[in-house]
């Protein structure tokens, strides 16, 4: 039934441990700015229990640099210009930066009957430029830009608690879009993906990209802070995830953690440390498996195998003294006394073997 129960939690906790690096469900980590690289350190999975599957996370980023210049046109919208001054309608589509947060439109907070609008460029041609509220991440939106569009001249999009409506169109080059606040709080709109969005894509909404190649150059020493026990480990790629690395660990002892971060990063080196909460840090302390256990406390490996150790100790202990007794008795001539020493030597002969088998039992359980 134990030995049941404990698969299970190990099935479980591979499956968090999958999810939290297909996810990156960082519930607190730490970051650094180092020279140019955004570092963000911590586990795999937060909170980090002690025996279960987790793993040390890192995501390396650096600034974007897309040389652009954005002008803004009040409630009108952008324009892009080009290094002439002037509108430069064909102006290379590479250069528009799609995913930047507020690159290319952004909204003051609208109030209730407030409107914002954007004409959208010739240039934006053959694009889709998302956009979300900065009030709730959770509400997006896209606009797409063809030739071939129905839609044009002047298309209203509403601003509603949980959406906009619509909230993906598909316009011609020219049409002016106005969004229109009908909820009762301060709403926004704002261009690039949600600071919520999958953070695969090539360039994140604070306007970094990810540094990628890392896991030939960077390496992390996890260390147990308690015991001072340390490991270094070789950092992989997650797949899909560009500039997030990992390193596969089970922590197997509760408390304070320290992760180095250490070798270079595009020819500069780096050996920066970081500490879990317990030692005024970001990341999460390995806490004890029992805080999962309902609705009974399930006895650890650790805490078996101590007590089956002891019952070795205690049996040894009695088969010592009875040999003793019977090596007395035999020299005082007291047979009684002997017996009584022989059947010591047979109870703890018993309870060495039980003891033994016991401990057996536990380590193949592990």
């Amino acid at each position: 039934m134990v030995s049941r129960i404990c698969n299970k939690l190990w099935a479980a906790a591979f499956l968090v441990l999958a999810l939290g690096l297909a996810a990156s469900a960082a519930l607190a980590h730490e970051d650094s700015q180092v020279g140019d690289y955004k570092l963000v350190v911590g586990f795999v999975v937060e909170p980090a229990y002690e025996g279960l599957p987790n793993g040390v996370e890192v995501r390396v980023t650096k600034a974007a640099n897309d040389g652009q210049e954005m002008t803004m046109q009040g409630h009108t919208g952008m324009a892009m210009k080009g290094h002439d001054g002037g509108t430069e309608n064909g102006q290379k589509k590479a250069m528009v930066d799609l995913e930047g947060h507020g690159a290319i439109f952004g909204s003051a907070g609208l109030d209730r009957g407030d409107s914002f609008s954007y004409e959208v460029p010739d240039m934006m041609e053959g694009l889709t430029i998302p956009y979300h509220n900065h009030m709730d991440h959770d509400v997006t939106g896209s606009i797409t830009v063809s030739r071939d569009a129905e839609m044009s001249g002047v298309v209203d999009i509403k601003i509603h608690e949980a959406m906009y409506m619509p909230g993906e169109v598909t316009v011609q080059p020219g049409t002016t879009l106005v969004w229109v606040n009908e909820t009762k709080s301060p709403q926004t709109v704002i261009s690039g993906p949600s600071p919520m969005a999958d953070a695969a894509d090539d360039t994140d909404y604070a306007g970094r990209v990810p540094v990628e190649g890392l896991e030939q150059t960077l390496q992390v020493e996890v260390t147990h802070v308690p015991t001072k026990a340390s490991r270094v480990m070789d950092l992989r790629a997650v797949f899909e995830k560009p500039g997030d690395y990992a390193a596969d660990l089970i922590p197997t002892a509760q408390g304070v953690y320290e992760i180095r971060v250490f070798g270079t990063i595009e020819g500069n080196e780096i050996d920066e440390t970081f500490t879990s909460q317990g030692g005024g840090g970001g990341f999460s302390d390995v806490l004890p498996a029992s805080d999962l256990h309902f609705p009974e406390p399930l006895t650890g490996n650790r805490e078996l195998e101590g007590a089956v150790r002891g019952a070795l100790d205690t049996a040894q202990q009695a088969q010592d003294a009875a040999m003793s007794a019977q090596e007395a008795a035999a020299a005082n001539g007291n047979s009684a006394t002997g017996i009584l020493a022989v059947l010591g030597i047979v109870l703890g002969t018993v309870g060495l073997v039980s003891g033994a088998g016991s401990l057996i039992l536990v380590i193949r359980r592990r």
